[in-house]
């Protein structure tokens, strides 16, 4: 992976980008289709409506492999009952129908994410943020090993350029020189330097 990748999974992780995924669909036993990324608790599953997808409504839904989706509002799978035998079938039913019949209370403010999915996502974090600093660290050796290199070949061009006679000569106007002091002390440093060459 490489840092680009790496900073887009960790944006991905953060909710500051939509990361783009490929949804499986699947019939219905009514012959409808849902689109999901997995069919678990917790995942999200759409319908097609007026050409776009959005959360199927709360309800059950049953697959053509007899497989049965309940899912709340928003879409959210909220339990995923494997196929079984009819007798034990119709028991839940039943016990969906008694439990209608019971007022419900009004729930507390749920979390928006389990403990579970918390820690999962605070794992994908870190594990991201390892493979950012393994690249930055694997850049930043690279770069100190071009600065290097690149400083090696400007002073070899610079003793180069030095060893080289001039072809013209530089006439200087006293006059235009604000401090006349002060450039004879950089020029007399210049030779000095050129001497003990």
């Amino acid at each position: 992976m490489n840092s680009k990748e790496a900073i887009k999974k960790i944006r991905v992780m953060l909710g500051m980008e939509k990361e783009e995924t490929k949804l499986a669909e699947q019939k219905l036993k009514d012959g409808s289709t849902i689109y999901f990324t997995e069919l678990v608790e917790g995942q999200v599953i759409t319908i097609e409506k007026d050409g776009e997808q959005v959360p199927a409504p709360a309800g059950e839904y049953i697959l053509e492999d007899e497989t049965i989706l309940i899912v709340e509002d928003e879409g959210i799978i909220k339990e995923v009952k494997e196929p079984e035998e009819e007798e034990l079938e119709e028991e839940p039913k039943e016990e969906v129908e008694t439990q209608e019949e019971v007022p419900a209370e009004a729930p507390e403010e749920l979390p928006e994410m389990t403990m579970e999915q918390l820690m999962e996502r605070v794992k994908m974090l870190e594990e991201a943020f390892a493979e950012l600093l393994n690249s930055y660290e694997s850049f930043s050796t690279d770069l100190e090993k071009n600065y290097e290199t690149f400083s090696k070949d400007i002073e070899k061009k610079v003793e180069e350029i030095g060893e080289q006679p001039s072809t013209e000569t530089v006439k200087l106007e006293k006059e235009k020189i604000k401090d006349p002091e002060r450039w004879e002390q950089r020029m007399e440093a210049i030779r000095n330097l050129r001497k003990n060459k």
